[in-house]
C-alpha cells in the first residue's frame, strides 16, 4: 500500500493555480530581499567564494513550499522528483528552468 501511495504521488502534479499562489507568496513575502541582506552581511566587502549557484534562492523557496502545502518531507529527493516528473512545463519556465523542450534541445 506504502508503494501505491508513493507512486500516485510521484505522478500527481500540481495546479497551476497552486503553483502561482505559492510564487506570489514567496515574492510578497520579502524572505528573498532578507535572505540577499544576510548574504551581503555574510561577505562584507570580500567575495563569498565558490562557483555562482544555478538554481535561484527564490527556485529553492518555491519548490520545498510546493512539497510543504502538499505535506510532503522536504527532501532533496521530493525537489528532484518535482523538477523531473510533477511541473508542467509552464511552471518550469516560470521559475526560469529548463523544461522538457529546452533539455532534449541542449541533449541534442
Amino acid at each position: 500500500m506504502r508503494i501505491l501511495r508513493r507512486t500516485l504521488q510521484l505522478h500527481q502534479g500540481f495546479p497551476m493555480k497552486r503553483f502561482s499562489a505559492v510564487a506570489a507568496f514567496v515574492d510578497s513575502s520579502g524572505i528573498l530581499q532578507q535572505v540577499q541582506q544576510w548574504r551581503d552581511e555574510d561577505t562584507a566587502g570580500g567575495h563569498p567564494g565558490g562557483r555562482p549557484g544555478s538554481i535561484t534562492d527564490r527556485q529553492v523557496l518555491v519548490l520545498l513550499l510546493l512539497l510543504a502545502f502538499n505535506g510532503e518531507p522536504l527532501h532533496i529527493t521530493r525537489l528532484t522528483e518535482l523538477l523531473t516528473a510533477r511541473l508542467t512545463y509552464n511552471a518550469l519556465t516560470d521559475l526560469g528552468l529548463p523544461g522538457e523542450s529546452d533539455a532534449a534541445l541542449d541533449a541534442m
